[in-house]
């Protein structure tokens, strides 16, 4: 079930008549930042067993600015066991999602989703399998087919229809009873339990409507709901905990509303091309970096590991042309350029040279991030790269 801002007064009256049948509850749209009454509803929910998991942006908004352990902070003050690990508002590389789910797998239940939010972004039936099955190896509990709150993208066409091929092609080699299908449409939720029986799991049912889908369904929605893994005990930590995370909500206030409304915004980077390895010692000594904007913009670029923590910052607010190639490189050390040089190519193109300073970073795989401060958008470049040992 979402809520989506309930009173104390709503779930006390949704848990006295529907308790029995809500599972998981997920606090959508990052409201859990806003919500004056989530100590007490959390206590609630608590109160009558029912898991409680924050929706997918926040944790995306946490890796957006480096404060994933501020994130996971909070989740133990407020004794919360789930966590979900989403990239509906940012492009998460493979590994970045990958190393979260095992990181936090070991502490938390962890509900992975996949599928894009964008009714026009079409995924192939064997990238969602490929998406789902990596998921799950790195330790999700499930994981969730995406529909949005609409029910209109991902595993639903943009007039609600279900896209029944790619549901086949999607249970046909994952097992059904570890996904979470997002049905917000009675239509949709009719379907899949006619089609995968009363244990499917459903996920996305307003608060208003469980009951009433339940009733409208009969047993077969009472039956096919998530079901509630093993307890594990809520342990209590430092209380600055919350103020610790403090500088994290009052950052991504401001910016959730701005990534909703920008989630079916194509991406603006046209053109990228990197280095697949380096070594500071080896033959290439340094990572080139290009790409080319769709709209002119002031970019700052940062390098960031598998936990997308940065580890170096090269360039900071600096005007790039519409469609004009921007070069540069990374010398694999640590800290924030101040200082730049320039190489001209025999072709006549410039590449920037920042200086870093700082220690070496340690070998392993890192990433590009492109802030395009005009646009308020940050963008987490798909392919990683290899820093090779000296």
């Amino acid at each position: 079930m979402i809520d989506r801002g309930l009173s104390v007064a709503e779930v006390d009256g949704l848990l006295e008549v529907a308790g029995e049948i809500v599972d998981v509850v997920k606090l959508g749209w990052g409201t859990a930042l806003v919500s004056s009454n989530l100590k007490p509803k959390l206590e609630r929910y608590s109160a009558h067993g029912v898991p409680v998991v924050l929706g997918g942006t926040l944790t995306e908004l946490a890796i957006r600015q480096g404060r994933v352990d501020g994130l996971v902070a909070w989740l133990r003050e407020l004794g919360l066991r789930h966590v979900e690990i989403s990239d509906g508002t940012i492009a998460i590389d493979a590994a970045v999602k990958r190393g979260l789910i095992e990181r936090l797998s070991g502490e938390f239940t962890v509900l992975a989703e996949v599928g894009s939010k964008d009714a026009d972004f079409i995924m192939a039936p064997y990238v969602w399998v490929e998406q789902i099955e990596a998921d799950l190896d790195a330790g999700a509990w499930k994981v969730i087919a995406e529909a949005r709150e609409s029910g209109t993208a991902g595993i639903y066409r943009a007039d609600g229809e279900v896209r029944t091929g790619l549901i086949d092609e999607i249970a046909h080699a994952i097992d059904p009873g570890r996904l979470i299908f997002e049905a917000p449409l009675r239509e949709q939720q009719v379907w899949l339990l006619r089609r995968f029986g009363t244990e499917c799991n459903l996920g996305n049912i307003a608060a208003d409507d469980v009951l009433a889908r339940d009733a409208a369904l009969g047993p077969a929605l009472g039956h096919g709901r998530a079901v509630r893994p093993g307890r594990r005990g809520l342990t209590r930590t430092d209380p600055l905990a919350r103020a610790v995370f403090a500088l994290l909500v009052l950052a991504c206030f401001a910016a959730f509303f701005v990534t909703q409304r920008l989630k079916h915004t194509p991406t603006v980077i046209a053109h990228f091309e990197l280095t697949p390895r380096f070594s500071p010692s080896g033959h290439i000594k340094q990572e080139g970096i290009s790409f080319k904007l769709t709209r002119a913009d002031a970019v700052t670029v940062t390098i960031i590991d598998t936990n997308a923590n940065v580890v170096a910052t090269l360039v900071r607010d600096r005007h790039i042309a519409r469609y004009k190639e921007f070069s540069l490189r990374w010398n694999g050390r640590r800290g924030t350029a101040h200082r730049y040089q320039t190489l001209s190519t025999e072709t006549g193109r410039s590449i920037l040279l920042p200086v870093t300073a700082g220690s070496f970073a340690p070998p392993g795989e890192y990433r590009v991030q492109v802030s395009l401060r005009e646009q308020g958008r940050l963008v987490v470049l798909p392919r990683s790269f290899t820093l090779v040992g000296r």
